[in-house]
């Protein structure tokens, strides 16, 4: 007999062992758990790589919520100052001259109608928010002044949307030139739907560096108000304050002077008179004719001001106060008109800065209360349509349309809105004159926290994993 044989003899004839069927069902569950494992480590690895690769590379860029526009246009309800710090290039604002970085810039300046405008980081550098969807525009403005070594610190230069949202004026000046001598410098008007550019070179001095520029109500004049650079040049040197009116489609400007109290308080009327405020003066300049006045300087202006339809004034100050201030230009009457009158609403008073006017008897304004401790613990302003004292006051409105989220408070200064957006009040209070277009997405910005998250998760699968593997082993010994 063969050994084959032999063997095959003593297979048949051995006892079978009984096995208990539950071993069996214990090493299938064993091993599906084995390949459960398996796939979920290799799941956190490809997560966790995912993951770098997104923070690395970033997301695409965001489209805007389905039916977040409004086609004609609106100023939003929140506006937003305060930009992160990561979108900026160069020291800050105060040690040097600053830019948008590379990421954000942007030199296409055909953004079409805008809603507002302002100078973040401290006066720096141009933002512009689109009337239609409310995304916030980082404009690399040609020549743009902004904050630089010849401008003095704490003291911005000058940049305006126009009442309709269709122009952006700016100051400007070319840093190529030597700054001992004449800079080039002045005014440069942007057409938003092509982002064609208008230059008015302004001349004197050393150059003028313009600080305030107000349109008319009707988007068609432009006022500005600045100083000469010998000052801002050379240490010790003296500036003269200046002031013009660019008329409509113009690229000159008669440069004339101006009282040395005015600090950038310009407006100029839809008939192109120029208004100067300052302290307790004001000088008054129409048709070839000046008209200077005194008025009480409790109630003047240091800053701000702004023209409307009908030709009177509403003028800003930075000392606070119960009181919105206007004026007639004509007669260089002052009156004051109580803020939320009967409301209480501001027991240390506010800082009123005028925006524009919606209608000849509606003024818009950023009240900013005095502490901010009324309204806000994050300190916001104020967006607030208020009725002109030529109302009787059983008519006065007084309404919060929409907040100015100014941290800094220095950024909102430079603040210029499209009143023309506003529409026409119904008289009822459930009317929305502003629009939440939400948060700004700010380009560049990473959302991190899902990444996160999915780390947490995997990591957790991790441990598991680990955790069925140390058991596993100690049950095989």
């Amino acid at each position: 007999m063969s050994l084959h044989d032999q063997l095959q003899q003593l297979a048949d004839t051995a006892p079978r062992p009984a096995i208990d069927h539950a071993v069996w069902d214990r090493g299938r569950a064993l091993r599906r758990r084995d390949r459960i494992v398996t796939s979920a480590v290799v799941l956190a690895i490809v997560v966790i790589l995912g993951g770098f690769v997104a923070v690395v590379t970033g997301p695409p860029r965001a489209f805007a919520p389905a039916g977040d526009t409004v086609p004609e246009g609106a100023i939003p309800s929140r506006i937003y100052t305060d930009v992160p710090e990561d979108l900026v290039e160069g020291p800050d604002p105060t040690d040097g001259e600053v830019s948008w970085s590379d990421e954000v810039a942007e030199e296409d300046l055909a953004i079409g109608q805008a809603s507002a405008a302002f100078a973040a980081r401290a006066g720096s550098l141009p933002v512009v928010i689109g009337a239609k969807d409310g995304a916030y525009h980082h404009l690399d403005l040609p020549g743009w002044l902004g904050v630089s070594r010849i401008t003095q610190l704490g003291v911005p230069s000058g940049l305006a949307l126009s009442p309709d949202g269709t122009q952006l004026a700016y100051a400007w000046w070319d840093a190529t030139d030597p700054e001992d001598a004449s800079m080039p410098g002045g005014v440069r008007v942007v057409e938003l739907a092509s982002g064609e550019i208008r230059t008015v070179t302004l001349k004197g001095g050393n150059g003028i560096h313009v600080r305030a520029i107000s349109w008319s109500p009707d988007s068609r004049w432009l006022a500005w108000a600045g100083v000469d650079t010998a000052a801002e040049l050379r240490p010790g040197g003296y500036s003269t304050k200046v002031g013009g009116r660019i008329g409509p489609g113009a690229s000159i400007s008669a440069t004339v002077p101006v009282g040395s109290n005015v600090q950038g308080a310009v407006a100029v009327t839809n008939s192109g008179t120029l208004v100067f405020a300052g302290g307790e003066r004001v000088t008054v300049t129409a048709e070839g004719t000046t008209s200077k006045y005194r008025v009480d300087r409790d109630l003047m202006a240091e800053r701000v001001a702004t023209a409307s339809p009908d030709g009177s004034v509403a003028i800003g100050s930075f000392a606070a106060s119960d009181v919105a201030v206007f004026l007639d230009p004509e007669t260089g009457v002052v009156t004051p008109r109580e803020l939320a009158k009967d409301l209480e609403r501001y027991p240390n008073g506010a800082y009123v800065q005028p925006l524009g006017w919606p209608t000849s008897d509606l003024v818009l304004s950023m009240v900013n209360p005095a502490g901010r401790d009324e309204l806000s613990s994050s300190g916001n302003s104020e967006l607030i349509v208020m009725t002109s004292p030529s109302r009787s006051e059983d008519v006065w409105t007084y309404r919060v349309v929409g907040t100015v989220d100014d941290e800094s408070f220095n950024d909102a200064l430079s603040l210029s809105v499209a009143v023309d957006l506003i529409p026409d009040l119904d008289g009822t209070s459930s009317q929305e004159l502003t629009h939440d277009f939400g948060e700004p997405d700010w380009p560049g910005q990473r959302d991190i926290s899902w990444i996160i998250g999915l780390g947490v998760a995997a990591g957790l699968s991790v441990l598991y994993g680990l955790r069925w593997v140390w058991r596993r082993r100690t049950r095989l010994t």
